[in-house]
């Protein structure tokens, strides 16, 4: 009697890949909608053959299961398994097959790919209450570079911390409070301002800082109290007491910007005849406190 043994060639199956990773390593923010297992085309699936794709790791397993269609033929086949699965296995390496049983009854094993799943970052933490800073202080946005020491109520500092370093600190409207490259926001006019803090894979994470304390010194120019009165006045301002001069010249002593002289107060020395009062003045550049008649002429600066 003779024999004849038909052998049938059989195609390796490829190895699998998984869609979000980069080669053989996967971060798990990229799987937050689940790990896809690719099977190259050139796996040659017929209508018919079932395919079980194999999730092993050392904290969560899986199994899924497919039978192909007519429409899947041929094709590349791509076969989900749950977030919670790359989650669970955060910091550890899985071993994800799979096995085709043919149609014709052949069965088949694929390779396995080794897939490092990398440890879940912290999530980006910070301090998102609203705050308000109410502390008085006197600044000059002629001059928004020339700053006094801030006193208290003025400056909050928040760091933040999880999420990927380094941080990026942004404001909203730096014209109300400026924060620099270390979460320190201080004040710079009143009004509301949100400060963001940015980690490098660009989760983020903000606060309100609200602005009530801030007087603006805006300069006059030089002219006679009625004269600097009006010009305050139209820029929406008032002349300073001379206690508030005092006061601001204890912030900027010889760092004042807007000019070495004598700057009218509205605080008055001793009534004049004829209605021409005289009024303390201020060097604000020497501190120097003077007395001066109306009428004559002087520098100005203005509070709002």
């Amino acid at each position: 009697m003779d024999v004849k043994l038909q052998l049938t060639h059989v195609t390796p199956l490829p190895t699998p890949t998984l869609k979000e990773a980069t080669g053989t390593t996967l971060d798990p923010a990229n799987a937050s909608s689940g790990a896809t297992v690719v099977i190259d085309a050139t796996a040659n699936l017929q209508a018919g053959d079932q395919v079980i794709a194999q999730w092993q790791g050392p904290n969560g397993n899986d199994t899924r299961e497919k039978t192909l269609t007519g429409a899947d033929a041929g094709k590349t086949l791509e076969v989900v398994f749950a977030a919670a699965l790359v989650t669970a296995n955060a910091g550890q390496t899985v071993a994800i097959s799979y096995v085709v049983n043919r149609v014709n009854g052949v069965v088949q094993v694929s390779g396995t790919l080794a897939l490092q799943i990398l440890a879940a970052q912290p999530a980006l933490v910070l301090d998102t209450s609203p705050v308000t800073l109410a502390g008085k202080v006197y600044l000059l946005p002629g001059s928004p570079d020339l700053l006094p020491n801030f006193p208290a109520d003025t400056t909050v500092q928040r760091q933040a911390s999880g999420g990927q370093a380094p941080y990026q600190y942004t404001s909203s409207d730096p014209l109300v409070a400026k924060v620099d490259s270390n979460g320190l926001t201080s004040v710079r006019g009143k009004g509301t301002a949100i400060i963001t803090a940015t980690d490098a894979l660009g989760a983020s994470k903000q606060y309100t800082v609200t602005v009530t304390g801030v007087i603006h010194c805006i300069g006059l120019g030089s002219g006679s109290f009625s004269q600097i009165s009006k010009n305050a006045g139209n820029n929406g301002a008032r002349i300073p007491t001379i206690h508030e001069l005092v006061d601001i010249h204890a912030l900027y002593g010889n760092r004042w910007p807007m000019g070495n002289g004598n700057y009218w107060s509205s605080t008055v020395s001793s009534a004049g005849i004829g209605g021409w009062n005289w009024y303390y003045v201020k060097n604000m550049v020497t501190g120097g406190n003077f007395k001066l008649k109306s009428h004559n002429s002087s520098l100005g600066v203005g509070i709002r």
